[in-house]
């Protein structure tokens, strides 16, 4: 048997469920309240609401911790640095 949703969830999908039909406009205003800069410019429909919905749910519920940040943080140093990513 499933878990009935919490309230918390429940209104965190109908956040998310609202983006959808915002024009892009203000899915990029959400963006600046969201993360406090401009949204990118070239950034797809997609990927836009997507962030959204990460950043909200974040938000909302915590963030990664702080392994698992560390892990991404490494990552990218290493992308950026031009060294393979370990596996």
């Amino acid at each position: 048997q499933l878990a009935r949703p919490s309230s918390r969830q429940k209104t965190i999908d109908a956040d998310f469920a609202a983006l959808l039909p915002l024009p892009r406009s203000d899915l990029q205003a959400r963006w600046v309240d969201l993360y406090g800069i401009p949204c990118p410019a070239q950034m797809s429909r997609a990927l836009l609401v997507r962030a959204l919905a990460y950043r909200m749910q974040e938000n909302a519920l915590g963030g990664l911790d702080r392994a698992t940040q560390r892990l991404l943080d490494r990552a990218a140093n290493d992308l950026a640095a031009g060294r393979p990513l370990a596996g």
